[in-house]
């Protein structure tokens, strides 16, 4: 009876939990926070998606790229191009297969022909193909103000009343009337970007008075393909849909205009197609397959970085240009294929979810581990992101993943208050009968943990770092007290945050320096770059502090398995640290670099397994052996120094170590005039153990 009791208490609680958690979710949904969330979100999706280029293939894009600019120029052709030039290239499209030519440029007003006043004859040159070829589509442009009297009669698109949201615009801004002559397949290119500045939308279709006007996407469907929109899409409140990106998308080209990656669409240079029309017209041999342009839909816009038509995708976090025109393919192809993305219902998302929660939160007020209970929270959180891909993946569908998140970590962090007030008692008589004689983070560990926490130590691969501040005693006997206890706390308060900001544990402080772990208490595989990382930055920053105070630091680095655990006298007072040959090793390090005047010295266990960037920083030093460690080890130093000085000691080194005495001889006279301390070392150890040529280098204290 007593535990049904509880149950239902606990019931209780946690319905409380989700109608609070829900009130407060609810209140940053219509916030922006959610917004930019959600958009973090969908766009990660879209650069997760593997690229579809089978769904591309029936479009090809031709842009006006630099290099085009560049030829053109060359010839005295400046931007606007004449008319002559784009009727030249769709006439050559349509004559050999072209599907359909769709030009993402506004024809606005007469050509200007600026070498000689043929600009009327070139625009009747490109109303002929027009009037031809009733599989060219041009673009306009729109305004919300009514601004312009100027109209046409649009494209019929036959079932466009069943369509809801259909948003009304004031005004068509002016095309060529002669133009508008010639065709009546025109489709407006405006196309509203978001907040941030990314385009995730398309605007199909706008009203204009009584008549119905089609986005350039749509005027090539209709043209093309269909007088009749699929009758399964769906425009939101400001009628648009959400694009569905069928890859990275976008241009990267040399200086030459060559691809320098496959695009998601075929892309051509209008000038190598503008080559080919001009061969083709003059019954020359042809740089192109005309397989490539049979049945194809060719969209041709801009791409020139001057030309100012680059537009902000999800993929521009990549810094990857993409053309405008590019943007309109996909739109087609998205109605075209069906294949454009639809949000889940959210009602329905909504009681999916909280019927979970109520599972996550019931199990999260008696849990007795926060560790426990947050993993199993990450795991849900995961699984939840993950299940939304794979709705978008496979079924274009896209969920409200932000605002879950946002459900799903207010119910977390309610819990974990009411489950501190439930059991939070409990933990605390824990801390007041330990906490006088065992260190705070023991008893944290002990109280977050369900199982006992074993005091016999363990076996862990980890690194250990010791700092030293050279001539600090020199430093103390030279300055006051209150002096010297201030700049020590701002050495090792600074080499504490370097530490800790890298994931290392400060273990404990020695006089003017400190020993610090890596890897302990909590395992990472990446202790060895964290605490070789710590050592560069602790040397840089002394750097920063010894144009203050002339002080210098001496540091040791070695990784490897460590006996950790808590460890004290007379079971008192406990400390969690670390001992053995490695912890060992590591000190003695720091000590060698006294000998040859570095700052960092590291074993060849911490270097064999750093990134290449790190490994960068240090160079090899030689084999040593040191006091209570008999097997010499390889040891690596980081030492600023001109390069070339730095491969001459290599050489020297080399030299040593395969007993080429006459060459290593060469080196020494060589840095007798060179103020470097390893070269130093070796010349001074040559000549005090000349019987020892070659073998390991032993030191003993100094």
């Amino acid at each position: 009876m007593k535990k049904d009791k509880k149950i239902i208490k606990n019931l209780i609680i946690s319905f409380l939990v989700i109608g609070i958690s829900l009130l407060f979710s609810l209140l940053l949904f219509i916030s922006p926070v959610n917004e930019k969330l959600q958009n973090l979100i969908w766009d990660s999706f879209f650069r997760l998606s593997p690229q579809k280029k089978n769904l591309t293939k029936n479009v090809g894009i031709i842009t006006i790229d630099d290099l085009t600019l560049f030829e053109a120029q060359k010839r005295g052709i400046l931007w606007p191009f004449p008319r002559n030039i784009y009727a030249l290239v769709a006439d050559f499209l349509v004559k050999n297969g072209a599907k359909g030519v769709v030009f993402d440029i506004i024809f606005s007003s007469p050509d200007i022909d600026r070498a000689d006043s043929y600009g009327e004859e070139n625009d009747r040159a490109f109303y002929s193909v027009l009037e031809e070829n009733k599989n060219i589509i041009l673009a306009f442009n729109i305004d919300k103000r009514k601004i312009y009297d100027f109209v046409f009669d649009p494209l019929s698109i036959k079932n466009i009343n069943k369509f809801k949201n259909i948003p009304q615009y004031g005004s068509i801004l002016p095309i060529f009337e002669l133009f508008k002559e010639g065709t009546n397949n025109f489709g407006y290119v405006d196309i509203e970007t978001e907040t941030d500045g990314i385009i995730r939308k398309y605007k199909p279709v706008v009203q204009i008075g009584s008549n119905y006007y089609p986005s350039l996407a749509i005027a090539t469907y209709v043209a093309l393909d269909s007088d009749e929109l699929p009758s399964n899409l769906r425009f939101d409140k400001n009628g648009n849909f959400i694009l569905k990106w069928y890859g990275e998308g976008g241009i990267d080209v040399d200086d030459n205009g060559n691809l320098i990656r496959p695009s998601t669409f075929d892309y051509f240079s209008f000038y190598h197609i503008l080559a080919n029309a001009i061969a083709d017209r003059r019954g020359e041999s042809l740089t192109i397959d005309k397989k490539l342009i049979k049945d194809r839909v060719f969209f041709i816009g801009a791409s020139a970085r001057g030309l100012l038509d680059l537009k902000g995708t999800p993929f521009t976090i990549k810094g990857k240009a993409y053309p405008g025109v590019e943007i309109h393919a996909t739109a087609y192809l998205n109605i075209l294929h069906r294949d454009w993305i639809v949000k889940f219902n959210f009602i329905l998302e909504l009681i999916i979810y909280s019927l979970i929660l109520l599972i996550i939160i019931y199990f999260g007020i008696i849990s007795k581990s926060y560790l426990k209970y947050s993993s199993i929270f990450v795991i849900i959180l995961l699984f939840i992101l993950a299940f939304h891909f794979v709705l978008f993946q496979n079924f274009n569908i896209m969920s409200h993943s932000a605002y879950f998140i946002i459900y799903l970590i207010i119910s977390f962090v309610f819990t974990l208050g009411v489950n501190y007030i439930l059991i939070g008692k409990n933990r605390n008589m824990i801390k007041q009968a330990f906490g006088t004689y065992l260190s705070p983070d023991l008893v944290r560990k002990i109280t977050e943990s369900e199982n006992q926490v074993s005091l016999k130590g363990e076996n862990v691969d980890a690194s250990a770092f010791f700092i030293d501040i050279q001539g600090f005693t020199t430093f103390s006997e030279k300055n006051d007290p209150e002096k010297v206890v201030d700049v020590l706390n701002e050495y090792l308060k600074a080499f504490s945050d370097i530490i800790i900001n890298n994931k290392g544990f400060v273990n404990k402080f020695l006089g003017d320096g400190l020993m610090a772990l890596f890897g302990v208490p909590t395992y990472y595989e990446d202790h060895r770059n964290m605490v070789v990382k710590s050592a560069i930055e602790c040397y840089n920053i002394n750097m920063e502090l010894s144009r203050n105070y002339g002080l210098n630091v001496r540091i040791g680095v070695n990784s490897g398995n460590m006996i950790v655990g808590d460890m004290g006298g007379g079971g008192t007072k406990l400390e969690y640290t670390a001992i053995g040959d490695n912890v060992n090793l590591a000190s003695r390090l720091e000590g060698v670099n006294k000998f040859f005047e570095t700052k960092i010295l590291i074993s060849e266990n911490t270097y064999s397994k750093l990134s290449v960037e790190l490994k960068d920083y240090f160079n090899y030093l030689g084999r040593i052996s040191v006091k209570g460690k008999d097997i010499p080890i390889a040891i690596y130093y980081f030492l600023p120094a001109k390069k070339d000085i730095i491969d001459q000691f290599e050489k020297m080194v080399a030299s040593y170590e395969k007993r080429d005495l006459k060459t290593f001889l060469n080196y020494v006279e060589l840095f007798k005039n060179i103020d470097f301390g390893p070269a130093k070392f070796y010349v001074e150890y040559y000549e005090n153990h000349k019987d020892n040529f070659g073998e390991p280098i032993k030191l003993t204290e100094k």
